[in-house]
């Protein structure tokens, strides 16, 4: 592989993996709101906002034209959105949500596909909280869980690229960070045992993850093209 895009490439899984990368000699086109603060000259970032679809529209294509073409892709941005009960959240929040973890992806996607050279392989960042109704998870579980089911049907209409949804596992990163400090977070017993697991030192580091995914990216190629996989499996 000697060029990867991977979005959220400012922080957490996503600058974790940008320098893992780098540091193979791989060429990496990063997509993040705030610039990834890395100088190499491997690298080519594009700051864009994800929940505007009007800069996604306007900017991403013609900067993926002004260079080579992504092999692989990892969709990794992601927002938590409003977490709590889910019947309390209100409809703008759920949308900024969608906005961020969905639909700025099938933007992406279809500019990517539309190319004279797809990526081979999408590896989209999932959760665990995309199969199952995990209690305060409200938008966030929604827009995983959408996320899964437009990489299925990306899947079957792209058969010459392979796509997987992908749950990482707790890994430390901001995001992390915050839900295991949620104030109220006694009333949910999964953000419980996040801060639980944070304070026992439980939870990976992205730059252990970083290394796992690209050791399974080839992996994952060899299982069908549309699926969910937990990388801890």
């Amino acid at each position: 592989m000697n060029c990867i895009l991977i979005t959220g490439g400012s922080s957490g899984i996503g600058l974790a993996l940008t320098e893992a990368c780098l540091e193979r000699g791989m060429k990496v086109r990063s997509l993040s709101r705030r610039l990834p603060d890395v100088s190499h000259p491997g690298l080519d970032a594009l700051s864009l906002d994800l929940a505007d679809p009007d800069d996604v529209e306007e900017n991403f294509a013609p900067w993926l034209a002004s260079g080579p073409a992504p092999e692989a892709v990892v969709l990794n941005a992601g927002i938590l959105g409003q977490l709590g009960n889910l019947a309390e959240v209100p409809l703008e929040d759920l949308e900024q949500t969608m906005r961020v973890n969905t639909w700025a992806n099938k933007l992406l996607l279809d500019a990517l596909l539309a190319g004279e050279t797809p990526p081979a392989q999408v590896v989209a960042i999932s959760s665990g909280a995309a199969t199952q109704a995990l209690h305060g998870f409200a938008g966030y579980a929604l827009s995983k869980a959408a996320l899964n089911m437009l990489i299925g049907l990306y899947a079957v209409e792209f058969p010459k690229t392979h796509f997987t949804s992908l749950a990482p596992g707790i890994i430390a990163t901001p995001m992390q960070e915050e839900l295991s400090d949620m104030p109220d977070r006694a009333s949910y017993a999964t953000l419980q045992t996040l801060h639980e697991t944070r304070l026992a030192g439980g939870m990976r580091s992205a730059e252990d993850l970083a290394l796992d995914l690209l050791e399974a990216f080839p992996r994952l190629l060899k299982g069908p093209s549309g699926q969910f996989a937990d990388l801890r499996e």
